[in-house]
């Protein structure tokens, strides 16, 4: 019988005691610089003479939150060490799986083969065992519940079996399993499928993430395969807007397993390599990810208020936004507390008949009552009822066609309105060249220029206009006149920058013959001047000391002065 658990092991192994508060500082400093990781249990006490601000609260919430990062890091760190072992020890695994289970391809033999492996294998003890344990519980098949975990993933991986380490990790009570995944031929889809494998009991759904390790640490974050209620779930995660965790987490983690498979870091057989491949392979990543989505799709209804916000399917009717609505063929699928329920399918998008006219849509001629009506206060007091429509109360906007010598139809503010590609009449283009408007102007045709919407100026709505509209007849023209006033402001631009060097240099040269003019008629030299230097430049020598140039300001006289 060996020691399955003792402080000198894991601190040899892992360089980490687990079952111990990180600490940072000296050891003299400890009781002032440790940080307590169960932060469900221990709560924070501000000083007494320092009183407690709304900024402090926001660090100090940050800080546990960053603090329970690195304890979900830590704990996920010591599951890729013990997969990473079991890619190790597969390679020269000396157990041998029996001759039928060698080939799983149907959940009939995986039962089998579990049902084997739970009778060879021997389950002492519950407790979780060191680095050199396993190597041991590999060697003589006995061990703990975890050690029978890694033992089974190692078994699996050593005959080619695509296999997962599953670990999930929680906060406060919740103890952190691990459980394993086989990848097995589903009849019903052409995809594998991962049939999760559990040795002792059965780990709680109430995770907030679960993670599974394939060969060469390639992490796939399937929580919700393992959540009860996902929206629920969702919400106890840390915000993952940044990316933290499904890129600079779970990303970098599959982009370097995939490096290391293609170079077979670890020495796998051919074959065995091949079938780790295709078990990371996008294909399998991507209808995971379908299946996860069916997962949240079909999830029962909630229990709760809370649970309906940011439900994927299902809404109450008193959590319709205000710019939203709900289509008239929308029927209940049910009740809570004497709200009802649709489905979040039913929910469109409600706009005035202006914003349906930035979309390329305008409301149905026959359409008499908005789905919803607003009222508005404006800063003057006066009450506005805005009419909101929705999608299904609108049609595509169908520009009426203009002949050959037509004018363009203009706003009363003399432009036309272009929110989007739809809104350019038939028999017109919208010309975006610079000069458009000018060649247009001087060649006597008619067009309008295009409102492509507002911006805020000043704290006031400006219109944009970016070209014009014109009959299709008369692009050519106007483009090549356009092209042509294009280039002579660009030579007009030319001549005045030359004219204006040419100025500053006649100055410059009427000022030298000046300035020679009249130090001749005087006789004025720099013996005679009253010089007047200022220092231009200074430079280092090698000697350590400090060059400067000096320049009189009356006669230009230079000399240069050394200084230690």
């Amino acid at each position: 019988m060996y020691s399955t658990s003792s402080s000198e092991e894991d601190e040899e192994d892992d360089g980490i005691i687990w079952n111990q508060p990180l600490s940072i500082g000296d050891n003299e400093k400890t009781e002032t610089n440790t940080i307590c990781l169960d932060h469900d249990n221990c709560k924070a006490e501000p000083k007494a003479d320092q009183p407690t601000s709304r900024k402090r609260k926001r660090a100090d919430g940050r800080r546990v939150e960053l603090e329970k990062r690195m304890q979900l890091l830590i704990k996920m760190a010591r599951i890729m060490k013990w997969n990473v072992l079991c890619d190790i020890e597969s390679v020269n695994f000396q157990q041998k799986m029996p001759q039928p289970f060698q080939h799983i391809d149907c959940l009939q033999r995986l039962n089998l083969l579990v049902q084997w492996f739970k009778n060879t294998f021997v389950i002492d003890t519950q407790e979780v065992s060191s680095v050199s344990c396993l190597k041991h519980a590999f060697k003589v098949f006995k061990g703990s519940a975890i050690e029978a975990v890694l033992v089974f993933v190692c078994l699996c991986r050593s005959e080619g079996i695509p296999c997962r380490l599953v670990s999930g990790f929680g906060s406060g009570t919740i103890t952190c399993k691990c459980w394993v995944e086989v990848l097995i031929p589903d009849d019903r889809i052409q995809w594998p499928n991962w049939v999760p494998v559990y040795f002792g009991d059965m780990p709680e759904l109430r995770y907030t993430y679960v993670v599974a390790l394939n060969a060469c640490n390639f992490s796939v974050d399937v929580t919700r395969r393992y959540s009860e209620r996902w929206t629920k779930t969702a919400k106890n995660r840390f915000d993952d807007s940044n990316g933290w965790w499904s890129i600079f987490i779970i990303g970098a983690l599959q982009s370097e397993a995939l490096q290391n498979l293609s170079i077979n870091l670890y020495g796998f057989r051919t074959l065995v390599l091949e079938k780790f491949r295709m078990a990371v392979s996008q294909n399998m990543v991507q209808h995971e990810e379908r299946e996860f989505e069916h997962l949240v799709f079909n999830e029962k209804l909630p229990e709760s208020l809370d649970g309906f916000k940011n439900h994927p399917k299902y809404i109450l009717e008193r959590q319709v936004g205000q710019g939203q609505c709900l289509h008239t063929n929308a029927e209940s699928v049910g009740y809570f507390k004497k709200d009802r329920i649709f489905l979040r399918a039913d929910v469109q998008e409600a706009l005035s008949e202006t914003g349906w006219r930035k979309r390329g849509r305008i409301v149905v001629a026959d359409i008499e009552n908005p789905i919803k009506t607003i009222l508005r206060t404006s800063k003057t007091g006066n009450v506005d009822h805005r009419k909101l429509y929705g999608f299904f109360q609108t049609e595509e906007y169908t520009p009426i066609p203009l002949g050959q010598d037509d004018l363009i139809p203009k706003s009363e503010y003399g432009n036309i309105d272009i929110w989007t590609s739809s809104c350019v009449p038939v028999g017109a283009v919208h010309l975006r060249v610079g000069m458009a408007a000018e060649a247009a102007r001087e060649l006597n045709i008619d067009f309008a220029p295009a409102m492509v919407g507002f911006e805020r100026r000043d704290g006031k709505a400006v219109a944009i206009l970016d070209g014009i509209v014109l009959l299709t007849k008369y692009v050519d023209i106007v483009s090549d006149a356009a092209a042509s006033i294009s280039q002579m402001r660009i030579l007009e631009v030319q001549q005045k920058r030359l004219e204006k060097v040419r100025s500053r240099w006649e100055k410059f040269t009427k000022h030298l013959v000046r300035t020679s003019q009249l130090m001749k008629k005087f006789k004025f030299n720099d013996k005679e001047c009253v010089h007047s230097f200022s220092i231009v430049s200074s430079m280092s020598t090698c000697d350590g000391g400090t060059l400067q140039s000096h320049r009189c300001s009356i006669c230009g006289l230079c000399r240069n002065v050394e200084s230690i």
